[in-house]
């Protein structure tokens, strides 16, 4: 009986034919006498077949790929352990994986012994649970973040708000930029990872376009409205509409804090939370914390615009779900504030 036909009566030929990984059986004196379709096409090992396995690490030295060879060796030596090794591999075609290396030995009847390698690709695993890790991080940032704007308060409130409310938004804002800053520079999360991808970017935008008009001319005739009803409750009864919250000074500042408090609150915290939460709700409740956690940070308003913000934060959390980018939500946050300004209902 050949070598092939004495491993296959352990393990099963169709066993390892059909692993979704690599599976490699080694002779008594290190000759590869078996590799599935997985160990030719992943590892390009199938050349090698019938050649002792130094030959196969020769011809396919590479420096990245020393903590697998490393892995592989112990199992060559430590046969009659049950090893357990997860290390980075880059294929010959460059592909790179995150391989999860066992060992079993398979001892024979007639006292022969034959040692099979699994390598199984864990790579979308690995990616899981370090995007897992940077999420985390992201998060505890969120909420170093949060303590930093309550700390601001409390001395602000303190000393008897020597600024306007406005002004300390411009301190938050300072500080989540700080944020954005520290994010990206101490993790692998990309741009669009913190919901600043372009991805879709006119369709979101087209769509979102069309929401702010319509936000427009629903405070337009809530204006009319209340002018005629209840005049007391508005801002400036007596014009449509407010010129001043069209000048520079306003616009520029608001547009930029559109863009700061949808990249802190959905970017950084609605992104983070979802790839953290281990529920099958995971977004909802990501969605419900990041919006209650920023409508705290206008605390230096009062407690019915908290209150406001939530609401708004709130659908704007649902929005996101479904575009994964602030850039819309920016458009639809800086058309809600300006327009609910202008129209002297905030």
């Amino acid at each position: 009986m050949d070598t092939l036909t004495t491993t296959a009566s352990a393990y099963g030929d169709r066993v390892l034919a059909d692993m979704p990984g690599c599976a490699i059986a080694l002779g008594p004196r290190g000759t590869i006498v078996y590799a599935n379709d997985p160990a030719c096409s992943i590892m390009g090992i199938g050349p090698y077949v019938g050649k002792p396995f130094g030959q196969y690490f020769a011809a396919h030295a590479a420096a990245e790929n020393d903590e697998f060879y490393e892995v592989f060796l112990q199992a060559v030596h430590n046969k009659g352990v049950r090893n357990l090794g997860r290390c980075p591999f880059t294929a010959p075609d460059g592909t790179r994986y995150m391989l999860l290396v066992t060992s079993s030995l398979v001892e024979e009847s007639d006292g022969g012994s034959y040692l099979v390698i699994t390598c199984t690709d864990v790579s979308e695993e690995e990616r899981l649970e370090h995007l897992r890790r940077e999420s985390t991080f992201v998060f505890l940032s969120g909420i170093v973040y949060l303590c930093l704007a309550v700390f601001c308060y409390a001395f602000w409130n303190y000393y008897g708000r020597p600024f306007e409310p406005p002004t300390f938004t411009i301190v938050l804002e300072v500080l989540g930029v700080i944020l954005g800053f520290v994010v990206y520079k101490n993790t692998s999360l990309t741009l669009a990872d913190l919901g600043l991808g372009t991805k879709n970017l006119a369709h979101n935008l087209k769509v979102d376009g069309i929401a702010s008009l319509g936000l427009i001319a629903f405070f337009a005739v809530a204006k009319l409205i209340l002018m005629r009803v209840a005049p007391g409750i508005i801002v400036h009864p007596e014009t449509f509409y407010d010129p001043s919250w069209m000048g520079p000074a306003r616009i520029f500042p608001y547009a930029l804090t559109a863009v700061v408090q949808e990249f802190l609150s959905r970017g950084i915290m609605q992104e983070s939370l979802t790839h953290v939460i281990a529920h099958e709700k995971s977004e909802t409740i990501a969605i419900a914390i990041s919006t209650l956690m920023f409508a705290a940070i206008h605390l230096h308003y009062s407690p019915y615009f908290m209150l406001g913000a939530a609401v708004l934060l709130g659908v704007f959390g649902v929005i996101y779900r479904k575009q994964r980018s602030i850039w819309g939500l920016a458009l639809i946050h800086f058309t809600f504030g300006t327009a609910a300004g202008m129209f002297g209902l905030i």
